[in-house]
C-alpha cells in the first residue's frame, strides 16, 4: 500500500533513523522502504528547507510551471476589489472573468475551468464563505454611525440612566407552531426527501423578545392570531403559562393596539421600581414611534432610543443574536416532541400539530432556561454595555480617589 508523507513526517524519520542508526527500523515503523529512508537522509538539507517553508508539502519538488500567472494575479486583485465593496463573488464570476481575460481559457472546457478555479482559490488562500451580514449599507459606512450612536446613549446614560438595568431592548419576531425542519440525515443518491409534518395548521404567533443591558431578562409578550374578543382571545387565561404575557391580534402582528399592552404589562412593572430615568432601546418600526407610547413614556420618565434604518443588524441587542438562539432551542423542543408523537402513532394515523399551549410552554422553559451569558455576550457584540461597563468602573475610580484624599490628610494630622 502506497503511503504519502509531507515533509515534516519525512524529517522525523530522517531523525529517527540518525538516532538509532537503523535504517531498516525506521523504515518499518514508517511502512516504506529501507531505500527510501536513503534517500531522505540524502536530501535531509533541502528537505529541511522547504519543510520550514510550507511544513504540509509533501516534496522538495517544485512541479511543472504554474500556467496563466498573469491572468491569476488580475483575478486575485478583481476579486479583492469587488470584496471590499462587499459585492459577492461566486466561482462562477471568476470563470466568467478569466474568460473575458482571456477567451480560449482551458480551451472552452467546461471541467477543466472548474477544477481550475478551486484550484485557484486554495493556491491564493480564498474560500467560499457562507454570508454572516446582510445590508444595504456598506460595513465601512456603518462604523461611523454604529460608534456615534453607542457614544449617544453612554452620553445618555452618564447623564440620566444611570443603572443599566433600566435600559431596555425590545424586538419582535415570528414564530411558526409547526417548527417544519428544512434538513435531515438522508442516503445520498435519492431525489426524493421526504419529511413527515403534522395536519395542516397555518397558525403563526408573534413573540416580543425584550432584554436589559444590566443582564436582566423581561417576561415574554406573545401575541396570537385571533379576533380580539373572539374565542382564542377568551381562551389565554388558559393556556399562557405564569411569567408570559399574551394578547390577540388580527394578523398576529405588533399593531399599536398591541404595543401599548406590552408596555403597560411589561415595560412599565420592570421599571416601576426605577428612582430615576429609564430607557427603551427600539429599531424602526413605525409601530414603535406612535404618539401613545412616546406620552406614556414621557409620564414613565422613559426615554426612547430608535436605532436608525438598516443599522438593526449591528445595534440591536436582540436582533444580533438573542431571537435566533431562542428559535433554535424552539426547534429542538419541537423536533423531541414530534419523535415521542410519532412513537405513539397507530398505523395509518396522521402527525397532529403541536398546539399553542404546548408552544406556550416550550417557550417558558426555554425563556427561564435561557443563558444570561448570551444576552450579555451579544450586548458586548453591540459595544452598548461594554462601553457602560468602562463608564461605571471610571466613575468608581473617581470615588476611591476623592476618599483617599479626604482620608490622607486625617492620617496625616493623627501622626502629628
Amino acid at each position: 500500500m502506497r503511503h504519502t508523507f509531507n515533509l515534516m513526517t519525512k524529517l522525523r524519520a530522517i531523525e529517527m533513523a540518525e538516532e538509532t542508526g537503523n535504517k531498516r527500523k525506521t523504515a518499518r515503523i514508517f511502512k516504506v522502504d529501507p531505500a527510501q529512508i536513503r534517500r531522505w537522509l540524502k536530501n535531509k538539507e533541502k528537505i529541511r528547507e522547504i519543510a520550514l517553508q510550507n511544513p504540509r508539502k509533501l516534496t522538495v519538488h517544485s512541479g511543472p510551471k504554474l500556467q496563466h500567472l498573469e491572468l491569476q494575479n488580475i483575478s486575485y486583485s478583481w476579486i479583492l476589489e469587488q470584496r471590499e465593496e462587499e459585492m459577492p463573488v461566486a466561482t462562477a464570476d471568476i470563470i466568467d472573468r478569466a474568460v473575458y481575460l482571456q477567451p480560449d481559457f482551458k480551451h472552452g472546457d467546461e471541467k477543466k475551468r472548474i477544477y481550475w478555479v478551486y484550484e485557484f482559490l486554495k493556491r491564493r488562500h480564498l474560500s467560499v464563505r457562507t454570508r454572516t451580514l446582510v445590508s444595504q449599507i456598506t460595513n465601512a459606512a456603518i462604523q461611523p454611525v454604529k460608534r456615534d450612536f453607542c457614544r449617544r446613549i453612554m452620553t445618555s446614560y452618564q447623564s440620566k440612566i444611570r443603572d443599566p438595568k433600566y435600559l431596555v431592548n425590545m424586538d419582535e419576531t415570528a414564530v411558526y407552531l409547526k417548527c417544519t425542519p428544512n434538513s435531515t440525515a438522508h442516503p445520498t443518491g435519492e431525489k426524493t426527501v421526504a419529511i413527515m409534518i403534522g395536519r395542516s395548521n397555518p397558525t403563526r404567533i408573534t413573540v416580543a423578545v425584550s432584554v436589559a443591558m444590566g443582564e436582566s431578562k423581561l417576561p415574554l409578550f406573545v401575541i396570537f392570531r385571533g379576533k380580539p374578543g373572539g374565542r382564542v382571545e377568551k381562551s389565554l387565561q388558559e393556556i399562557v403559562p405564569d411569567g408570559i404575557v399574551g394578547c390577540v391580534q388580527r394578523k398576529g402582528w405588533m399593531d399599536n393596539t398591541t404595543m401599548n399592552i406590552w408596555y403597560n404589562k411589561v415595560y412599565r412593572p420592570y421599571i416601576f421600581d426605577c428612582t430615576g430615568e429609564s430607557g427603551l432601546l427600539l429599531d424602526d418600526f413605525k409601530v414603535h414611534k406612535n404618539p401613545d407610547i412616546s406620552e406614556l413614556m414621557s409620564q414613565d420618565n422613559a426615554n426612547q432610543y430608535m436605532i436608525p434604518p438598516h443599522y438593526t443588524g449591528l445595534l440591536q441587542p436582540c436582533d444580533v443574536g438573542v431571537n435566533k438562539s431562542l428559535k433554535e432551542r424552539l426547534k429542538k423542543k419541537a423536533a423531541d416532541w414530534r419523535r415521542e408523537k410519532h412513537n405513539l402513532l397507530l398505523p395509518g394515523e396522521k402527525l397532529p400539530c403541536p398546539k399553542r399551549k404546548d408552544v406556550l410552554i416550550w417557550l417558558k422553559e426555554i425563556w427561564d432556561e435561557f443563558p444570561v451569558e448570551i444576552v450579555k455576550n451579544h450586548l458586548l457584540e453591540v459595544d452598548i454595555i461594554l462601553k457602560m461597563e468602562s463608564t461605571t468602573v471610571v466613575k468608581r475610580n473617581l470615588n476611591l480617589i476623592a476618599t483617599i484624599n479626604l482620608i490622607l490628610p486625617c492620617i496625616f494630622l493623627c501622626e502629628l
